[in-house]
């Protein structure tokens, strides 16, 4: 809103399965123990800033289960933020994740 209306940076991740999904923007997932740059939780979504070119998202999914977290699957694209576009977005869904 206000001065940065239709800037195509500003985007969101949309969370649409019943999973904790941890994502990770242009870093490395094999490492499990670095800390996300975002969690999002059962149907959430959460605003977030990409600067114009290509991103490498992935994210992770979890399940609780009695026994602790589990791993569901996991999720890889590139996403091309364009300047002449009117924002990104990123929804999760559960067969997004294999």
């Amino acid at each position: 809103a206000g001065q940065y209306r239709g800037d195509p940076t500003v985007g969101e991740f949309a969370n649409n399965t019943r999973w904790d999904v941890r994502v990770y923007v242009d870093a490395p997932t094999n490492d499990l123990r670095k800390a996300p740059q975002l969690s999002l939780s059962p149907n959430e979504t959460a605003p977030a800033n990409l600067d114009i070119g290509e991103h490498r998202v992935s994210a992770i999914a979890y399940v609780k289960t009695q026994y602790g977290e589990r791993v569901v699957g996991s999720y890889e694209k590139v996403l091309n933020v364009h300047s002449r576009g009117q924002g990104w977005r990123v929804a999760f869904d559960e067969g997004s994740f294999r």
